[in-house]
């Protein structure tokens, strides 16, 4: 069986239904792997914890919610958890360690001026956005935005050789087509022992 389809210039189409129905299924597929992605990028439950060692697929937005992904492993110690950046005064509120699979993640949020969305604020408004840079390593931290949450989690890829301590110089990204990122004079401290060998205990103490 065929499908007649009529022409303007009067000449006839004819289209099998094999033809029709595979097109509606690349369709259909389409549509699928779209919202597949969409919820992925949105952090969605219900797609993000089979990808957890594929960026950007897992992005965990609190130790809460990495709790409940179960990748949690423990509180990570920061020194100083407040500095001032650009006359802004920030503070380190959440940083935790996690593993997947066969990574291991450093996360941490900041406020900016108390308000957990100030990051997003200062980019909209200054066009530019705080920076960290590995001293050891001289490499730059990912960024995760969070659209709809409006929260910014920064994110590290620790090596595999045991890495007990970290070191974060904090700088300045000026947004444009060419961005200009420039450091400046505070580094943060991470001790990334487990609680229980850390010479001091609180995950994350006021300076």
């Amino acid at each position: 069986m065929k499908v007649r389809l009529e022409h303007s210039s009067s000449h006839h189409i004819e289209v099998s239904p094999l033809v029709i129905n595979l097109r509606l299924a690349n369709n259909v597929a389409k549509m699928a792997l779209s919202l597949l992605i969409f919820f992925a990028l949105l952090g969605h439950p219900s797609c993000a914890h089979g990808f957890r060692d594929s960026w950007p697929f897992y992005w965990p937005f609190s130790i809460a919610e990495s709790k409940k992904h179960g990748d949690f492993l423990y509180d990570v110690h920061v020194a100083p958890t407040r500095f001032m950046w650009e006359g802004h005064q920030i503070e380190v509120y959440e940083c935790w360690r996690e593993d997947a699979e066969t990574n291991h993640w450093l996360y941490f949020k900041l406020k900016v001026d108390d308000r957990p969305s100030g990051e997003r604020t200062v980019l909209r408004k200054e066009k530019k956005r705080i920076c960290f840079t590995d001293e050891s390593e001289k490499k730059s931290v990912i960024d995760f935005y969070g659209a709809v949450r409006r929260t910014v989690v920064h994110s590290v890829l620790l090596p595999n050789n045991g890495t007990s301590h970290l070191e974060l110089r904090v700088g300045t990204e000026a947004e444009g087509k060419d961005p200009v990122r420039s450091m400046g004079d505070v580094v943060v401290s991470f001790d990334l022992n487990p609680p229980i060998t850390r010479k001091c205990s609180p995950a994350i103490r006021p300076q």
